[in-house]
């Protein structure tokens, strides 16, 4: 296990209250228990084998996520379980979705592990498709303002649009990852680093619906 604190907390969310069966919202026991090790000064968020359903998840400083294998965070196709929050898009800041994973002005904080982050995006492309978007669609993954990033093993597919997004971050390291976006899916670049210093991007495997890395 890969983790980016150095610290020897592992929080295990099944015995936290997350049900881990694909159906139920696992969104506030899994928020909870990354505040909950947050205030212990940080540590590693484990999620064992099972499907997470989840809304938009923010990470805190010093916590790595980590999924085991066959462990699957199911985006939820509810917009109502992303906030709108103010961030930067395409260039410009303005109100959007949450992403699938955020957090904003962070330092040491990780996503790995070898389970699959799926954003289920099918509802959000086809509501771009019908033009019926209020705010543009969340990103799978997207930190702002954060230092010490690392992103390495994990399986992304079906992102709602761009799938890792970093912005305005600095010491930022996506490795050893797989994406997977439809062919014809919009915009659901792979890799998009946003005005950020020290990016190193380096054995990951990219099939998307647009840029790879842009």
């Amino acid at each position: 296990m890969t983790t980016h604190t150095g610290l020897a907390s592992v929080f295990n969310v099944r015995e936290h209250g997350a049900a881990g069966d694909g159906q139920t919202l696992d969104s506030r026991p899994l928020q909870a228990v990354i505040d909950a090790c947050a205030l212990q000064g940080g540590g590693t968020i484990y999620l064992p084998t099972g499907q997470y359903l989840t809304g938009s998840l923010f990470l805190r400083n010093n916590i790595t996520l980590y999924l085991d294998a066959g462990a699957v965070i199911l985006g939820s196709e509810n917009p109502e379980d992303y906030p709108v929050i103010h961030s930067r898009w395409e260039g410009m800041y303005q109100d959007t979705h949450a992403p699938l994973i955020g957090g904003d002005h962070l330092h040491n904080i990780s996503v790995t592990g070898r389970g699959t982050i799926n954003g289920r995006g099918s509802v959000w492309w086809k509501a771009k498709e019908e033009k019926i978007l209020a705010y543009p669609r969340p990103r799978l993954i997207s930190f702002s303002n954060c230092t010490n990033v690392l992103i390495e093993g994990i399986t992304a597919i079906n992102s709602p649009s761009w799938t890792i997004n970093p912005v305005h971050c600095q010491n930022v390291n996506i490795r050893g990852i797989t994406i997977i976006n439809p062919a014809d899916s919009p915009n659901t670049d792979g890799i998009d680093p946003d005005s950020c210093r020290l990016v190193r991007i380096s054995d990951c495997y990219i099939s998307v619906g647009d840029d790879c890395i842009a």
